[in-house]
């Protein structure tokens, strides 16, 4: 008996984790918003925003990279997906779930 093998494809979605295959071409991206952190006053406040799988997470990560990994970093990451918190029930949980993962990552720092 010979069974039709139906091949499924479907899309990856596998951040990069530093300058890796860079197929989106996000170095020059990656440089400008670096140098832009580093020498603009703070406060500040930056949204980055795409599709799914435009590279978002992957300019994160090369971002946190250039800026927090290095030997004398002046800048500490906080990563929250703000998202996740989208399916609790009212408003007051959402912001309670926000501030205390706010909270737990200033603590590791």
């Amino acid at each position: 008996m010979i069974m039709n093998a139906h091949k499924i494809t479907g899309l990856v979605d596998i951040p990069l984790k530093s300058n890796e295959d860079d197929k989106l071409q996000m170095k020059s991206f990656e440089m400008a918003l670096t140098e832009f952190i580093q020498y603009t006053s703070t406060p500040i406040t930056i949204a980055l925003q795409g599709e799914w799988g435009s590279g978002k997470t992957s300019l994160m990560n090369r971002l946190d990279e250039q800026l927090c990994q290095t030997g004398n970093a002046e800048f500490y990451s906080i990563w929250l997906n703000t998202w996740h918190f989208a399916l609790m029930k009212n408003e007051e949980n959402i912001l309670i779930g926000i501030i205390n993962a706010l909270i737990e990552q200033v603590i590791e720092i």
